[in-house]
């Protein structure tokens, strides 16, 4: 295998690269998932949440709980690392890594995903395509119910029951614009923890030529199922994303659908109103908006419960792209019982049966 010394320099170099490179990203990733992709109560509003949450929140802690695992065996590797170099050549103290003192990835509250604030004025048409204006629509759907009342020629409750429906419906743009950047910024992470899987494929910087043995194979098929696995949890990371992108979508043209109504509505109130003036026409005004009024109040549970809908599709779509995580499997130490060759998944590289100094 050539000069033990200069072999174990190289394998503590390489645990060192996995400290510097791939730590601190997949540090980050547990700390922004979570920190930013956790939804408030009433993120969808009051209702949708209600739904919603029971589903969304156990899809997201188990991702959450898998990349936390999955730091875990991280650690174990580095350290599996420098033991299997202090085992190269134990002349020496073994040299161990101090984690608490690699770089750190400063956590900051990632940008919000394109939904865009609030504008200045009042909104009384649907608005663009370019971006999601949740909150924008809402409000404007909530001006519009809110004028019903007075266009009535006689007061009437069906009004301010499409009002308060409405109101349970009160989506939080910059809360869901976090939750998303927050699986974005997971995701990119993600992206920079590869420093192993280059090891596995005899790269730098740990080549075959420093360590080459049963307990290299079984290493190299770890780092390998670890790579796999970091690969799938950006996978999910970017489905969250993707589902959460669709849902928003809905929503905001259920949205859209609902302001047409109701600038329709009031429209025709108004217009009624004015027919309302003439004596011999008052009767049949207030009835025709009393029907005018009704349809609304129809319309407007029909939109709430579409929503409520696309936010129990949403946690149910998360639940399916949240797989159940398998960092927890990778066992660094490996069953003394149990030879190497015959389980891909628990064969690992530490293993004290063999002897691969000889």
């Amino acid at each position: 295998m050539g000069d033990k010394k200069h072999d174990r320099a190289a394998i503590e170099k390489a645990a060192g690269t996995v400290a510097q490179e791939d730590y601190p990203h997949l540090k980050a990733a547990v700390e922004y998932a979570k920190q930013y992709t956790a939804l408030g109560e009433n993120a969808f509003g009051a209702i949708p949440s209600r739904f919603l949450m029971p589903r969304y929140n156990p899809a997201r802690d188990n991702q959450v709980q898998n990349l936390d695992d999955g730091l875990k065996k991280l650690e174990e590797a580095i350290k599996g690392l420098s033991t299997v170099a202090y085992r190269m050549a134990a002349t020496e103290a073994a040299n161990t890594i101090d984690l608490t003192k690699v770089r750190k990835i400063k956590i900051t509250k990632p940008p919000d995903v394109h939904l865009d604030k609030v504008p200045d004025y009042m909104p009384l048409v649907r608005m663009g395509t370019t971006a999601l204006h949740l909150t924008s629509n809402w409000i404007a759907s909530t001006f519009l119910k809110s004028s019903f009342s007075g266009l009535m020629l006689l007061p009437t409750a069906t009004t301010l029951a499409s009002l308060g429906m409405w109101l349970s419906i009160q989506p939080d743009d910059e809360e869901i614009g976090t939750v998303m950047a927050g699986w974005s910024t997971v995701a990119d992470e993600l992206g920079h923890v590869n420093s192993l899987g280059r090891m596995a494929s005899d790269g730098d910087p740990l080549p075959r030529s420093v360590w080459d043995d049963d307990a290299r194979n079984a290493f190299d098929r770890w780092a390998l199922n670890f790579q796999h696995e970091v690969a799938q949890a950006a996978d999910e990371a970017r489905g969250a994303i993707r589902t959460l992108d669709d849902t928003l979508l809905a929503i905001q043209e259920i949205q859209r659908l609902m302001i047409g109504y109701d600038e329709f509505t009031a429209v025709a109130l108004a217009t009624l109103a004015a027919v309302g003036l003439v004596p011999v026409l008052a009767g049949q005004a207030r009835m025709a908006q009393l029907f005018i009024a009704t349809f609304n109040r129809f319309a407007t549970g029909v939109s709430v419960a579409a929503v409520t809908f696309q936010a129990i599709d949403y946690g149910t779509k998360m639940h399916q792209v949240s797989g159940a995580g398998a960092f927890h499997k990778l066992q660094i130490n490996n069953d003394p019982k149990q030879p190497y060759g015959t389980d891909e998944v628990n064969d690992t590289f530490t293993d004290l049966d063999i002897d691969w100094l000889r």
